[in-house]
């Protein structure tokens, strides 16, 4: 596979683009005309094998949408799947004994609706204002209760009432997100066999968590799938993956690393016209993760907003999951109750 030349920079160019920067600082011109002359040989090295070895093969379990397709899956979502309506689901949000902000969504009659599947969300970064109200993440958590799901929202530490602060190799980031996990499914880190049932947010009944991150939240949740077996795979929406290099401080592989596991489901989906990455460095990414249980899609004429088409994104994951997991085709066609009653979104936020 080629290396990946334009639009962007890889690790190792950043690194030495850095150590230029940092001897020129420090005035030392011969550390910065030798690394300007490795910089620029290994330029030519990357165009070359892009230029000559560069595949054109189809992208394995890849699929460019049209936009009129979101009103297909908001539509089948609508007549197929919604099981409740506003009045059967219950919130609640609470700072959990980990310092976290949280909401939790679930059925009231959760009997009724029993599931072992939740689905956790993720938002983008805070830096720029992401939080867990941000409209992709809020909207998909309405999409995914009125199926009858229970699903947890949550802000990263520093956000809104979370304790912490944002870290810039989103080490804190994954490990809240773990922490959530381990309050849904109240399972202990330390005591493997044990369940801790008296935690504020512990669900009872669920085994199965599938993560779905939005832009930087994508970044953090991809890289914590294979970090506990309960997470069955992951769901990257709008991932930025062109300037994970930033985002992580240089921490590109390790998270790349985290993210390819061969044995969970995938599915990665991103606008043809998202703010932050083009359809074909999107594609280049893509082809890095392991082709099993892999899923992409590019949306024709989408952002990296996606306001107003959040319902049509629900109901594109909830397909792929019935596709994906038995389990969840059974549940999600059990359905009992008709058309939900889904509120306006709030203020659209285009973050990263």
């Amino acid at each position: 596979m080629a290396l990946p030349f334009f639009p962007t920079l890889d690790t190792a160019s950043w690194w030495m683009a850095i150590f230029v920067v940092f001897n020129y600082l420090r005035d030392n011109g011969f550390f910065v005309y030798w690394s300007l002359v490795a910089l620029a040989l290994y330029q030519v090295y990357r165009f070359v094998v892009w230029f000559w070895f560069n595949e054109e093969s189809p992208l394995v379990g890849h699929k460019n949408a049209p936009k009129d397709e979101l009103k297909r899956f908001e539509h089948d979502f609508v007549t197929n799947v919604a099981k409740l309506g506003t009045e059967d689901i219950k919130k609640k949000r609470f700072v959990s004994d980990d310092g976290l902000e949280v909401e939790i969504s679930q059925p009231v009659e959760r009997k009724q609706y029993l599931c072992r599947t939740a689905i956790v969300l993720t938002h983008p970064w805070s830096v720029l204002g992401g939080d867990m109200d941000n409209n992709v993440p809020e909207r998909l958590a309405q999409v995914f209760a009125h199926a009858g799901y229970v699903t947890v929202r949550f802000n990263f530490p520093g956000v809104g009432k979370s304790k912490g602060h944002c870290t810039w190799r989103a080490s804190a980031e994954r490990s809240a997100l773990l922490n959530v996990v381990d309050m849904l499914t109240g399972h202990d880190p330390e005591d493997p066999t044990s369940v801790r049932s008296n935690r504020p947010g512990y669900v009872a009944g669920i085994e199965r968590v599938l993560l779905v991150g939005y832009s930087y939240g994508s970044m953090v949740s991809n890289a914590c799938v294979r970090y506990r077996q309960e997470i069955i795979g992951f769901v990257s929406i709008s991932c930025p993956f062109n300037v994970i290099w930033f985002l992580s401080l240089c921490g590109c592989h390790r998270l790349f690393e985290a993210m390819s596991t061969p044995f969970k489901p995938k599915l990665l989906i991103c606008g043809n016209v998202d703010n932050f990455l083009g359809p074909q460095s999107f594609q280049q990414y893509v082809r890095k993760l392991p082709e099993k249980h892999r899923r992409s899609v590019t949306v024709d004429m989408i952002d990296h907003s996606w306001w107003g088409q959040e319902v049509g994104l629900g109901g594109m994951i909830l397909s792929w999951m019935r596709k994906e997991f038995a389990e969840d085709d059974l549940f999600q066609q059990d359905r009992s109750k008709g058309l939900p009653d889904l509120p306006a979104p709030k203020d659209n936020k285009k973050d990263q």
